[in-house]
């Protein structure tokens, strides 16, 4: 089956859910063709080529385009993220627009195999930016949802007036995460959610030891 890049952003503002990893093959062949169709794309993730499925694919450059290494992360997750700053960037969905945003220079991240075998890497510089936008889109969340686009009179002004429309940028982007975790606050599903990811990172990071149960207990609890 033929899939084509989406350009429609309604298309894309949906979360899509989990896959189980024996399922996902015909995915990642299908993003794997697209990356070595379009040899200036570094990665896709499913819902670029309209895929309901939690699947993203990183194109690893090597010394000449035929060895060129393909690596699938199915139902990813990232439980930590570092030095964000902000990085002009284009996406290849919204081919038109250039934008400002911000991004993490460090991820850490865990994610299942075509074999289901699970994983944890540790993305960093351009594949952690890439990697950080292309989980967004897993979530419905766009790049238009949050860049600042670049327009033409950006590059125009000098370097104090660039500074004065970042620095608005990033007051709306504080002003929207505040109201965000407001919300939050108020839901208390989302609250145990956000406590429970947090709970989560601090394990993976060896922050907190969960307790070894001997099995003589297991088998007494049971």
């Amino acid at each position: 089956m033929a899939y084509n890049l989406i350009f429609d952003l309604d298309e894309l503002k949906e979360r899509v859910d989990e896959i189980n990893p024996i399922d996902a093959k015909e995915t990642v062949n299908a993003l794997i063709a697209k990356l070595k169709k379009y040899k200036d794309i570094p990665a896709l993730c499913a819902p670029q080529i309209g895929i309901k499925e939690r699947v993203i694919v990183l194109k690893y450059k090597g010394k000449s385009g035929k060895d060129d290494f393909y690596k699938e992360y199915i139902n990813p997750r990232i439980f930590k993220a570092e030095n964000y700053h902000l990085v002009r960037e284009k996406d290849v969905s919204i081919p038109d627009k250039e934008f400002i945003s911000p991004r993490p220079s460090k991820i850490f991240i865990e994610y299942q195999t075509e074999e289901a075998r699970p994983e944890t890497n540790v993305l960093k510089g351009n594949s952690a930016e890439v990697f950080d936008r292309l989980m967004n889109y897993l979530d419905g969340v766009t790049l238009d949802d949050y860049g600042l686009e670049i327009i033409p009179e950006f590059d125009k002004a000098n370097q104090k007036e660039q500074q004065q429309v970042i620095d608005a940028y990033l007051k709306s982007f504080k002003l929207k995460a505040d109201l965000l975790n407001k919300e939050i606050e108020k839901d208390k599903d989302a609250r145990e959610l956000r406590d429970a990811i947090k709970f989560m990172a601090n394990v993976q990071e060896g922050k907190i030891k969960l307790e070894n149960i001997p099995s003589n207990e297991l088998a007494k609890r049971d």
